[in-house]
């Protein structure tokens, strides 16, 4: 079946080029295409898989054998690589056989005053399809149109309407939906999306060709059922021509995979802290001191959103019509500028991104929202009305995600990340500050102020220490260094190598950093500890030398055989005679049925939680303060007792003096009983407990005495471990006041 829809609008052009693959010298092939990256998205992590492939029009595409980084460099370009092509797969031979033939990637470049956009279009194409083995439909054809295209302009929420929105009427998309169609292979086993896509294609061909579809220059949406080995809900070629949705047929998950194909990264956002995990500000040395959330962003579709639009720089790379305002502040620069909300655009001529570079090619994006129905459905008390957003941004040419910076960082979320009126952040990078002065009628007034970037380094650590054990390891420790804006932490280095980074005053090498080789017990090295600042300023190296400790490899005697002192119906008490080692003794560990259950320092143990009248093996080694193990102890069976049972009635004999004498006839397995006395209080008509417990007896003079006239109850029940029985019915004792006398 083909669901068709038709808007007049134009195509957003996309480069196609037919496969050049003459034989060149070494035996391999010259391929022409597109280079595209893939995101397979979860939107709750990092994406499950991440890839790249050369587009060479018609539907050729060959995955790409290469760093994902090093094709990042080249996506949306046009390229010739060189190398071999298996299965599908083509390997560059060398590092320079990938040559960029166009280095102009798709995307608006920045720009200062208006930019002028010609309205245009996408044909998007749907392509439906099931499964032999898995027939469910996610949503009917006409539910994809609506959801997609809305040509009975029923739904105010289509995607089409979405990305009017985002381009301010300037880009829009049509096509329609094709299918359903049933392939021939199935969904068990591997998330095989290429081999289902490339069938459903064929399948589709003629439809599309009647419906005036051309699959070759088109952006195509594959839709199957949820299928659970994908483990992802969409995935997206960035830029690119395709996407699959794996049973997630809705506004985000198609929206976002589409902003993918138009050529938009993730909406990322970035948290910074201190040396005991509190939040703190934006600092330079990010790989340190920050960490990222792929989808962090919740203010774009791109990020956590389920319905918001692209951000001002997202839309930029799209070639939407965003106005931008682009300033390199140098010391002692303080200018004020005027920025008008994204949504909506009255005046399109307005400055919209207030764009602020940093030293290399990154730069500060400041934007102010505003509430618009449908997409842009802030309250006008949400935080990205009343305030500003800063990210982190980088080159047209570079496909990294967008950073979302945090101006409240004292809270645990970056849904207030605005900057909000008469509050500042600071960029350690360009050593600008950016403070918001006011927001009125949608606009914002923004200062911009910059103390020149801080050349000035952190001072040298003093007082360094060191410690060794045998353990390898290596302990060091300092006092802290001093910095004239704000000190960030401390880079370790081992040998001239850096090894690790501290945020307190003292560090421990095992020999298992990232990065350096693992320690050698007698050997000597050299540490230096550089402290840095937020700017990413490194101080003076301060050294010292440290000989590792000589290696304790004798492992200790084997500890006597475990002998039970003591079982329950769900618990084993075992001892054993202690072992010796040449060195220092570390503890032991306990096995059951030859499964460890844990170490201990002593020479007991009972392993509780156990089934009442069952049999288990137990043996114990023992290890040394250098992790030497030594052999198994011999081996000792422990039974649980059987459940303990008890029904007998207690007998009640009041002794005077206030005493009364419990007494009962022991029950079978019983390690404990537990005697409830029982109070009428006539007064408020409700009987006052209290419980003894009474160890290896069979009887028990009452401890609390009786001091009243009045009717007790008394009931028993036994207990072995955990198991304990039913209270028994009670027995009663009336006392008179004559017999308290």
């Amino acid at each position: 079946m083909v669901r068709r829809i038709r808007i007049a609008l134009t195509a957003l052009a996309f480069l196609s080029l037919v496969p050049l693959a003459p034989a060149v010298a070494g035996g391999g092939q010259s391929f022409q295409g597109v280079v595209r990256l893939w995101h397979g998205d979860t939107f709750t992590a990092a994406p499950t898989k991440q890839g790249a492939v050369l587009d060479l029009g018609k539907g050729v595409q060959y995955a790409l054998d290469m760093p994902l980084s090093k094709a990042a460099a080249y996506a949306g370009a046009t390229v010739r690589v060189t190398g071999l092509l298996r299965a599908g797969t083509l390997t560059p031979t060398s590092a320079v056989d990938v040559v960029a033939l166009d280095p102009n990637l798709a995307g608006a470049a920045t720009t200062n005053g208006t930019v002028t956009a010609a309205a245009t279009t996408k044909q998007v194409v749907v392509i439906a399809f099931t499964f032999p083995d898995l027939t469910t439909q996610p949503k009917t054809l006409a539910q994809i149109e609506d959801l997609v295209w809305d040509a009975d302009s029923s739904n105010p929420s289509s995607i089409r309407a979405y990305y009017e929105e985002s381009s301010d009427a300037a880009f829009s998309i049509t096509g329609g939906v094709l299918g359903y169609y049933q392939i021939t292979a199935t969904s068990a086993g591997n998330c095989n999306y290429s081999t289902w896509s490339s069938q459903a294609r064929t399948l589709a061909a003629t439809d599309a060709t009647n419906a005036g579809y051309d699959l070759n220059t088109a952006t195509i949406v594959y839709v199957f059922p949820t299928v659970g080995t994908c483990g992802w809900a969409g995935l997206g070629q960035l830029p690119g021509t395709t996407s699959w949705i794996n049973g997630y047929v809705d506004l985000r998950v198609i929206g976002h995979e589409l902003g993918h194909n138009f050529g938009v990264h993730h909406a990322a956002s970035v948290v910074c802290r201190d040396a005991t995990g509190a939040r703190i500000a934006y600092t330079a040395r990010e790989s340190d001191d920050c960490s990222y959330s792929e989808y962090g962003d919740p203010f774009s579709i791109m990020g956590g959103s389920s319905n918001l639009t692209h951000h001002a720089w997202q839309r930029q790379q799209l070639g939407y019509p965003v106005v931008s305002t682009t300033i390199t502040p140098t010391a002692g620069f303080d200018q004020t500028y005027n920025l008008t909300a994204l949504e909506p655009a009255a005046d399109l001529n307005a400055v919209r991104l207030l764009r602020i570079t940093r030293p290399g090619s990154s730069y500060l994006d400041v934007e102010l929202r505003a509430p618009k129905s449908p997409f842009e459905n802030f309250s006008v008390s949400s935080t990205a009305v009343t305030g500003i957003t800063v990210r982190v941004g980088y080159a047209n040419t570079n496909r990294s995600q967008s950073r979302l910076l945090d101006a409240t960082f004292g809270t645990s979320s970056v849904s207030d990340a605005q900057v909000q009126p008469g509050q500042s952040i600071f960029d350690p990078v360009s050593g600008v500050t950016v403070t918001l002065v006011s927001v009125t009628s949608g606009v914002a007034s923004v200062r911009v102020q910059s103390a020149g970037t801080d050349a000035t380094a952190p001072s040298a650590v003093s007082n360094l220490q060191k410690s060794t054990d045998a353990t390898p390891k290596v302990v060091l420790s300092w006092d802290a260094a001093t910095d004239n804006r704000a000190l960030a932490g401390y880079e370790i280095r081992r040998g001239g190598v850096k090894c690790a980074v501290a945020k307190a005053l003292t560090i421990t090498d095992t020999g298992t950093w990232t990065g350096c080789t693992g320690l050698t017990p007698g050997s000597t090295y050299t540490y230096a500890v550089v402290p840095y600042d937020a700017s990413g300023n490194l101080g003076t190296a301060t050294s010292i030398i440290v000989t590792v400790a000589s290696s304790d490899v004798t492992a200790p005697s084997a500890p006597g055989t475990p002998a039970v002192t003591g079982v329950t119906a769900s618990s084993v008490s075992l001892s054993w005679t202690p072992a010796t080692d040449d060195v220092a003794m570390g503890g032991y560990e306990v096995f059951r049925n030859g499964t460890s259950l844990g170490t201990t320092t002593g020479t007991t143990y009972t392993d509780a939680g156990l089934t009442a009248a069952t049999t288990y093996a137990y043996t114990v080694r023992a290890f040394d303060s250098s992790s030497n193990y030594s052999t198994l102890s011999g081996s000792v069976d422990g039974t649980t007792s059987a459940a303990p049972t008890y029904t007998a009635i207690p007998t009640l004999t009041f002794l005077g003096a206030g005493q009364i004498r419990v007494d009962w006839t022991a029950g079978s397995n019983v390690v404990t009983y537990e005697v409830l006395r029982e109070t009428w209080d006539s007064r408020r008509k409700i009987w006052v407990s209290a419980t003894t417990v009474a160890t290896g007896l069979t009887t028990l003079t009452t401890t609390n005495k009786v001091t009243k006239a009045a009717t007790y109850r008394y009931s028993v029940r036994a207990r072995s471990g955990t198991y304990v029985t039913a209270w028994v019915p009670s027995s009663q004792i009336v006392i008179s006041s004559s017999q308290l006398k």
